[in-house]
């Protein structure tokens, strides 16, 4: 799933995010950051999918404690692999 509007100069999540059933509160997100622009070459962006696991801390703050990006990005000019 994507943003419902995208307004100018705004970075939104595409993807897919996971939920704990009890607390309500995200545990997982996997997609990328949009809009992806490529509208001149000095200002091309293309972003990486990318994973990222929450844990409960304490019983009430869910933080980010896992990060993975594994993917290749695409441009005109080629592809630029991921680092």
């Amino acid at each position: 799933m994507g943003p419902k509007t995208i307004e100018k100069n705004q970075r939104y999540f595409q993807g897919r995010i996971w939920v704990d059933d009890r607390d309500l509160e995200i545990v997982k997100t996997y997609g990328k950051a949009v809009p992806e622009t490529f509208a001149k070459a000095a200002t091309r962006t293309c972003f990486r999918d990318f994973e990222t696991y929450r844990e409960n801390i304490e019983g009430n703050y869910w933080f980010p404690t896992y990060t993975h990006a594994d993917d290749v990005l695409h441009f005109r000019s080629g592809e630029c692999a991921s680092v």
